[in-house]
């Protein structure tokens, strides 16, 4: 369980960094993929708003749920990815081969 909280920490701590750096200036984009095989996505002004429906969310047992900072291009764009949660998700998947995506994981 310890390694977990680490990696738990860091993807807290990477998304409230950006925040503190541009909390004026960024947009967020949320993407949640039900239990029953929905795919929505939610737009967050704020790092706190885009956290909260990050969480309400995996709580209520989400798939899978991946909070991305925009502009970005796709739902693969590694650079504007902030953190994800899911296991069999794609960004699961990736963060087998990429230890940096990994530590934006929460479990």
């Amino acid at each position: 369980m310890g390694g977990n909280n680490k990696v738990v920490d860091k993807a807290k701590t990477a998304l409230y960094i950006i925040v503190v750096q541009r909390e004026n200036k960024m947009s967020f984009y949320v993407v949640v993929s039900d239990c029953l095989g929905g795919r929505f996505a939610v737009n967050a002004k704020t790092a706190r708003e885009a956290d909260f429906v990050f969480h309400f969310h995996k709580s209520k047992k989400a798939r899978s749920v991946e909070i991305y900072r925009q502009p970005f291009h796709s739902t693969t764009d590694e650079k504007a990815l902030i953190k994800f949660y899911g296991k069999g998700s794609y960004w699961d998947n990736v963060s087998k081969e990429k230890p940096d995506i990994n530590q934006k994981r929460v479990e």
